[in-house]
This record gives C-alpha cells, structure tokens and sequence, in this order.
C-alpha cells in the first residue's frame, strides 16, 4: 500500500496578457497529433524572478511540419539548446525536463464544460535567453 500525504493545491495566478516570466520544463510526454505528426507534451512551471511559482501550463510542440518550424526554433533557443542555423537538436524527454527559458504569457478564453467562457494563461513567445555576460 502506498501512503501519501495530501496537500490542497494552490489556486493558479491568472497571469497579465504579455506578461514575462521564467519557464522550466517539468514534465514532458510523447505521441501524436491530430494530423498525425510526431508531438511533444510539455508541462512548463512559470516562475517570477524571486523562482515563487506562479502556475503551470501546458506546451505543446508538434515536429514534422514546416509550420512549426518557427516556433521549435524559437523554444529551442529560449532554452539554450540551439543558438546557431544548423545547430542538431537531441528533443528527448531527458534533453528537455529541467530545461528552463524565459517567455511571454498571454491570456486566453476557452470554453469549459459548462458552456461557460474562461480566461486562461498560455505562452505566447519563447524569449531569446538573457546575455549573462554582459556588463552588470
């Protein structure tokens, strides 16, 4: 028997449209999308600049397609993993869980179960990674 100990969750922060954050992948799944081309599933914790958590959103990054290319570009370099054209890409789960980046949220409605409309937070850009060593 397994025993865990419960601890009620906090509720997410509803974050500002255009707000800009860290991201760190904690969690990472694969499999197909609808048009079947090969996807990832990401769990990305977005954090303020003290590392407070402020919530969790899904990511979804689908390869195979000319469409994405744009934005696998655009998380790759955000997460330091690709800086250069050209540059290979190992995406593996352990390549990218504890990866993190910085990123633009947006807000986002949705309908829920209900019928009711929501507003909700999703990443809107992956941001180019920050110079460290530029002069302070």
């Amino acid at each position: 028997m397994l025993t865990v100990s419960f601890k009620e969750p906090e509720p997410a922060v509803l974050l500002d449209h255009n707000y800009e954050c860290n991201a760190s992948i904690d969690t990472c799944s694969f499999g197909l999308s609808a048009a079947g081309n090969d996807m990832a599933t990401l769990g990305v914790k977005l954090s303020d600049e003290d590392g407070r958590q402020l919530r969790t959103v899904r990511e979804y990054l689908t390869f195979n397609s000319e469409k994405t290319e744009w934005k696998l570009s655009e998380v790759f370099h955000s997460l330091s993993m690709a800086k250069n054209t050209g540059d290979q890409v190992e995406v593996s789960t352990d390549s990218l869980i504890g990866r993190t980046g910085r990123v633009r949220v947006i807000q986002d409605t949705y309908t829920d179960k209900s019928g009711d409309e929501q507003l909700t937070n999703k990443i809107g850009r992956w941001l180019a990674p920050q110079n460290t060593d530029a002069p302070q």
